[in-house]
């Protein structure tokens, strides 16, 4: 395995598989096992890795249910995304 490592960045190579290895000191940080499930977002253009708890499906309660959101609903929704991480990056 071949990792860098500069101030906060860590990078990994992507395995023929299309594995990745997460370095051991996020692994470390974030409690993350061997077996340990991570769920895979894109978000503003980035490929976004988070480890799977049982708070996350919490935040997402809900979201699936016999409606389906209108085209409107979802680009509101999609545009308050994009105004709430504009606004992080502004700070």
């Amino acid at each position: 395995m071949f990792v860098l490592q500069f101030i906060n960045i860590e990078i990994s190579l992507i395995t023929t598989k299309g594995q990745v290895v997460v370095p051991a000191r996020l692994r470390k940080k974030y409690g993350i096992k061997s077996g340990k499930k991570i769920a895979f977002f894109e978000e503003n253009g980035a490929i976004v890795l988070k480890p799977v708890y049982k708070s996350f499906f919490k935040q997402y309660a809900g979201i699936l249910n016999d409606t389906v959101p209108t085209k409107e609903e979802y680009q509101a929704w999609k545009k308050e995304d994009i105004e709430k991480e504009e606004y992080k990056l502004a700070k």
